[in-house]
């Protein structure tokens, strides 16, 4: 709605800044369920922000997001192997 009423859909960057927020968005209910699947639309939307932030020129920004990819590989390792350590009986 704001990209809409502020006439900011003029380039594909819109387009993916918005695929990417609504992953986070995603990723961020995932991970109040607490459900493993929250880190791979973590690692997903960082994978994408890093060329699009440099692209827009925030070189710095490209980079956190960069420590945010690693931070978020390394989370999702350790969810599975405490997932698999600690089995759960229904």
């Amino acid at each position: 709605m704001v990209y809409q009423t502020f006439n900011k859909w003029t380039s594909w960057v819109a387009y993916v800044d918005t695929i990417t927020t609504a992953i986070f968005f995603v990723g961020m209910w995932l991970m109040a369920k607490r459900k493993i699947e929250n880190w791979i639309l973590w690692i997903l939307g960082d994978i994408i922000s890093v060329p699009l932030y440099f692209y827009k020129g925030f070189t710095f920004t490209s980079f956190q997001y960069l420590g945010f990819t690693i931070i978020a590989i390394y989370g999702y390792l350790a969810w599975k192997k405490h997932l698999n350590n600690n089995p759960v009986t229904v």
